[in-house]
């Protein structure tokens, strides 16, 4: 309203709901940009939250949970980007799989991060580095509040 009473619009439940969903963008934007664990640590820690706080503000449950299996993929690949960068060398022809709750994009808050790690054969050599870069990875992410898999997954 203006200072004079007149409506210069409406706000309907669903453009908070869409304002709610533009915050993971927002938040992938800030994870992709961290410079260093430590930052990228402080970013995660305001994941989980941010999505009960979608889900409370009238997000699907189906919706928030796919959101957070992305935002939560955005953290392990800086996670991962990090650990590599901590480590130096040239490591390729390796792959980083998510697996479980979010890779079916179905995670929820207190999800835990399922990850596999393949290389090809000639990179038999660097696999106890690969496995250190792995560890490192998931230290990293527990810092964000995302514990990795309990079963040694």
């Amino acid at each position: 309203m203006t200072s004079r009473g007149e409506v210069v619009g409406v706000l309907e439940d669903a453009d908070l709901l869409a304002a709610s969903a533009r915050q993971s963008f927002t938040l992938r934007r800030s994870i992709g940009l961290a410079g260093d664990a430590a930052e990228l640590q402080r970013i995660g820690a305001r994941v989980t939250g941010g999505a009960a706080d979608l889900f409370r503000n009238g997000t699907k449950a189906s919706a928030t949970s796919a959101i957070l299996s992305v935002v939560i993929d955005s953290l392990v690949r800086r996670a991962l980007e990090l650990a590599l960068a901590e480590a130096g060398g040239d490591f390729t022809g390796f792959a980083w799989m998510t697996l479980g709750s979010v890779a079916r994009r179905e995670a929820v808050p207190s999800s835990d991060v399922d990850s596999a790690l393949s290389w090809r054969d000639d990179m038999s050599s660097a696999s106890a580095q690969l496995r250190a870069i792995a560890v490192r990875t998931h230290e990293i992410l527990d810092g964000c509040g995302l514990p990795s898999d309990r079963n040694g997954a």
